[in-house]
């Protein structure tokens, strides 16, 4: 009985220990910025509107935008407003806090106006492009 528990416990030590160095690998490899001028920033982000609703934007175009923009996004829930709270910590410093509504009990994905995470995803980009 011991002998089994010793030999589930090791194998799940070498687990965490292979997870840990994935999280440590990811972490190291960070991704370099494009160095750009000013001016060609300013032109890609007159013309971010356009690429995003281009019908040739595939998703995987968005999130290189998305990750190439955003640093980080903190969420944070405010229970007296029933909002979910998001700070976007953007590439430059710049910080956006949005509020979204916190899904009720059987209230499921959508409500009577739509697909919620959809529409609060056109918000972001509304912020993103401003």
């Amino acid at each position: 009985m011991t002998s089994e528990l010793e030999a589930r416990w090791n194998k799940a030590l070498a687990r965490a220990g292979e997870i840990e160095a994935k999280i440590a690998k990811h972490r190291t490899v960070a991704p370099q910025p494009i160095p750009m001028s000013a001016s060609q920033v300013a032109a890609l982000a007159g013309n971010l509107r356009a690429v995003w609703t281009a019908p040739t934007t595939d998703a995987r175009l968005k999130k290189r935008i998305v990750r190439t923009l955003i640093n980080e996004v903190v969420a944070d829930l405010d229970g007296g407003t029933s909002e979910i709270v998001l700070v976007i910590h953007w590439v430059g410093g710049v910080h956006t806090e949005l509020c979204l509504p916190k899904r009720r009990r059987g209230m499921g994905c959508h409500n009577r106006h739509g697909y919620l995470p959809v529409r609060n995803g056109h918000q972001l980009v509304h912020v993103m492009a401003n």
